[in-house]
């Protein structure tokens, strides 16, 4: 919950990427998740302050994460991974929860294993985070359920330049954000949404749009 609203690192890490508070801008935008107003409001300097804070908390979560690294031995797996991304009025929208689009469904996943795991190599291939189990059950030599969704990530690793000989299968990955019942007035763009990604390309529904609003975007994911 470190990088996530409301930002409370501690106070050595207040002004590292943030600087300075705008003095229009109150603490208590944090606490009651509301810096996309903020920010609308106060343009740029609003948007980097926010941004900094956020900054600052991912640097914050760095050191602690070290503070584990530092404590295992080799024999350790670790997988690392984000359930979900940071908005930061990208499509309008800040926070997070809101939309399919990049900023908020594209996140970290890091494996590592010292000898096992080939060290420094980078898969470009769009993933589903519901392949972490069946990944780790495939490192720990434990058989993977057949009812499992999701299919181990490995045949990634051991051949990035031939997946099809080790196994893998190329399939779409789904996302889908579900608008949330809410007290407050919601925005005429807050719709349910469906995501797809296939063969290099991104599809989008956007469910009973408003008529400025597109039912369908595409795009070169």
């Amino acid at each position: 919950m470190d990088m996530h609203l409301p930002y409370t690192e501690p106070l050595q890490y207040r002004r590292l990427f943030a600087g300075d508070r705008p003095k229009e801008f109150s603490s208590s935008y944090f606490i009651r998740h509301d810096v996309t107003r903020a920010a609308k409001t106060m343009g740029e300097a609003g948007k980097a302050y926010v941004r900094g804070r956020y900054d600052n908390n991912m640097r914050y979560l760095d050191d602690q994460l070290q503070r584990i690294f530092d404590r295992l031995d080799d024999n350790a797996t670790v997988m690392i991974v984000s359930d979900h991304g940071e908005e930061f009025l990208d499509h309008g929208w800040g926070w997070h929860g809101n939309t399919v689009y990049g900023e908020a469904v594209n996140v970290p996943l890091l494996m590592h294993w010292p000898g096992v795991l080939p060290s420094g190599l980078i898969v470009e291939d769009t993933v589903e985070t519901l392949s972490m189990m069946p990944t780790l059950l495939e490192l720990a030599g434990v058989p993977v359920p057949e009812l499992v969704q999701g299919q181990s990530l490995l045949p990634l690793v051991a051949s990035p330049e031939d997946q099809a000989a080790t196994g893998w299968v190329e399939r779409a990955a789904f996302t889908e954000r579900k608008r949330m019942p809410s007290n407050r007035e919601r925005a005429p763009d807050d719709v349910d949404q469906y995501a797809v990604v296939l063969d290099g390309w991104k599809l989008v529904q956007n469910v009973d749009p408003p008529e400025e609003m597109a039912e369908w975007e595409l795009y070169n994911h």
